[in-house]
């Protein structure tokens, strides 16, 4: 006697359709997440422009301040997980100002014991990190509310 071991499996129309969300739900997820990264992005970047040291102009009534570091500051998305704030290489001195100088020598050979030396200018030290520290909540908010709005969109039953 021949037994047969064939075993057939098919779905029935609803789980068909529920299957066909569930392969859409990257490109949805995608789109969410993409939205998310922007305003995170945004949110980074403005707060390193506010976070960003400026001087003032010597001598000027008005006391206009320096802003060429604030204005190189861009932001991009890159992906739906990956965005980039960072500054123009058109201002050499941006990782000088992030990092500070202390214990270089630059390369006219001038050693730096304590850059800057200034404690307003040290306390803006490091605008692009603590930016980012600053928008942690932000950002964890910004992704939390696109994984839900996604779930949402994906409607799978």
């Amino acid at each position: 006697m021949a037994m047969s071991t064939a075993y057939v499996v098919e779905f029935d129309a609803p789980s068909l359709a529920r299957i066909a969300r569930i392969a859409e739900s990257s490109a949805i997820m995608a789109a969410q997440y993409r939205l998310a990264m922007g305003a995170c992005v945004t949110q980074v970047k403005t707060r390193a422009k506010l976070n960003a040291p400026v001087g003032v102009y010597p001598g000027d009534k008005a006391r206009r301040t320096g802003g060429s570091l604030r204005r190189s500051i861009k932001g991009i998305v890159r992906s739906p997980l990956v965005g980039e704030v960072s500054t123009g290489k058109e201002i050499p001195y941006a990782k000088r100002r992030e990092f500070g100088y202390d214990r270089q020598t630059d390369t006219l050979g001038r050693y730096y014991p304590m850059d800057p030396i200034d404690f307003e200018k040290r306390s803006h030290m490091f605008y692009m990190k603590h930016a980012l520290e600053e928008s942690l909540a932000f950002i964890e908010s910004a992704f939390a509310s696109a994984a839900r709005v996604s779930i949402q969109q994906m409607s799978i039953p």
